[in-house]
């Protein structure tokens, strides 16, 4: 009887999944198809090659997931956040590799603006020399000298194609390397000059954030002891005496603590990490 119940059950979800995509499957196939588009060329922004279909089957299997925690469980949290861990962890990781890119670019702007300055010595035009630096410089900025160049190829003025530098990796570098070099170029100042000098403020910039970084170690040292130091009670409590927080997993109010615990110890991390953050 209850093998019976069973195949009536899967029969009638699979009717019913049948109906609602004969209704609405037209709908949310272009709709995936828009997302899977949106996400590819955000992708693709950071050069990273993922094609359309590959995407489009990432989205598929997180749909497929959700539908597999659906049908295996009955809490509802479970159900809620499920797909909401899935797409962060994958929006997270994206977050964290366009942060670190980002950093990487701006970590090689004073090299790019090095050759840019050795290379107007030698009485070479800025275009000539944004040819010659593209293979002396590494990814990811040999990328983004690479974009600057299809702009102009394409006939766009220069300051405008170097726009495209501070567009996609919005810093402060970024800018004033943007600005001090269309200036120099639409009023014929002296660049080797303007880059020079450009370039010794930002090396000084790096070497003051480094010192600061290493001044402020030790506070994020103590942030990480002082956040890992509850938990480390935690776990020697229950080794030393088993079954002690019993009580607060068996019932909804010790549950309630304990989130309210790590919520608390997150915060404090936060707040930790954006005391000792160093601003220059």
């Amino acid at each position: 009887m209850r093998a019976f119940l069973i195949i009536l059950y899967c029969l009638s979800l699979a009717a019913a999944i049948y109906l609602l995509l004969e209704k609405w499957g037209g709908a949310v196939l272009e709709r995936a198809k828009r997302e899977s588009l949106t996400v590819q060329v955000k992708l693709e922004r950071e050069f990273i090659r993922v094609s359309r279909k590959n995407v489009f089957g990432f989205c598929a299997a997180l749909l497929a997931f959700i539908v597999f925690v659906l049908l295996t469980t009955r809490h509802v949290a479970i159900i809620v956040a499920s797909p909401l861990i899935a797409a962060g962890a994958f929006a997270l990781i994206f977050c964290i590799y366009s942060r670190r890119r980002k950093k990487r670019i701006l970590h090689q702007v004073p090299f790019f603006l090095d050759l840019v300055e050795s290379h107007t010595k030698a009485g070479v035009s800025f275009q000539q020399a944004l040819q010659e630096i593209t293979g002396k410089v590494k990814s990811p900025l040999k990328e983004e000298i690479e974009i600057i160049r299809g702009n102009i190829n394409i006939g766009l003025p220069l300051p405008d194609a170097l726009r495209s530098l501070y567009e996609r990796a919005p810093a402060e570098e970024t800018l004033i390397t943007y600005l001090s070099i269309s200036n120099c170029l639409k009023n014929g100042a002296n660049m080797k000059e303007m880059v020079a000098k450009v370039k010794d403020s930002l090396l000084l910039k790096q070497k003051a954030e480094k010192k600061m970084q290493a001044q402020t170690a030790q506070g994020k040292l103590q942030g990480v002891v002082l956040t890992l130091m509850p938990l480390a009670l935690v776990f020697a409590l229950e080794a030393v005496l088993p079954g002690y927080f019993n009580a607060l997993l068996s019932n909804q109010a010790g549950k309630l603590i304990l989130a309210a615990v790590f919520v608390l110890l997150l915060a404090g991390w936060l707040l930790i990490l954006r005391i000792v953050k160093p601003e220059v």
